[in-house]
């Protein structure tokens, strides 16, 4: 089996750019969609192991989103944001956490 695949609903760019980049060190497959109208073409796709949702989307909110994405897959989701904020407070500190926080989800998407 290849690296794991994890979906990223994000529209914005510095918060996707962030967490592709950690996903990508982390060895996973990342694909992203900007909004709703985006998530069918990645439903239509290979399931994902992980789903990275942002809470406010310019369609909506991302809890509006959860019940699509359980159509297409039983699949964990969590809920993101406000990672390019927090990102400018502190970027080295900002990645550490991100990365302790993460690091035993995607441990477990290797088992």
């Amino acid at each position: 089996m290849g690296a794991p695949l994890i979906w990223v609903i994000e529209d914005n760019d510095q918060n996707f750019e962030l967490v592709e980049f950690l996903l990508d060190e982390a060895g996973h497959r990342v694909v992203r969609a900007r909004d709703a109208s985006e998530l069918g073409a990645l439903a239509a796709g290979e399931p994902p192991a992980l789903v990275l949702l942002d809470m406010n989307l310019p369609s909506g909110s991302g809890l509006a989103l959860v019940a699509e994405i359980r159509e297409a897959s039983p699949v964990p989701v969590f809920f993101v944001g406000r990672l390019a904020e927090y990102v400018y407070i502190d970027q080295d500190e900002a990645i550490r956490r991100a990365m302790d926080r993460s690091a035993e989800i995607l441990r477990r998407l290797h088992d």
